[in-house]
């Protein structure tokens, strides 16, 4: 699948993040994360109690896009 250099930007973010995940720094961001998410190639993880943020996380279809999208 086609990603825009802003979405495979995120995605590649998201990826860097790694395990605590990615909390968008700025509103616009989120909406490339929701297309990516509804690609599926990122999830929601669980809200921070402390700061009320979600984070995202990269799924097993993000990593292989990732991996993918290097080697091409």
């Amino acid at each position: 699948m086609k990603l825009t250099d802003a979405q495979e930007k995120i995605l590649r973010q998201i990826e860097a993040a790694g395990e605590p995940g990615y909390t968008p720094a700025q509103k616009t961001e989120l909406r490339s994360i929701d297309k990516l998410r509804e690609l599926k190639l990122v999830k929601r993880g669980a809200k921070d109690k402390e700061t009320g943020n979600t984070p995202f996380l990269t799924t097993a279809a993000g990593k292989k896009h990732l991996t993918a999208s290097t080697s091409a």
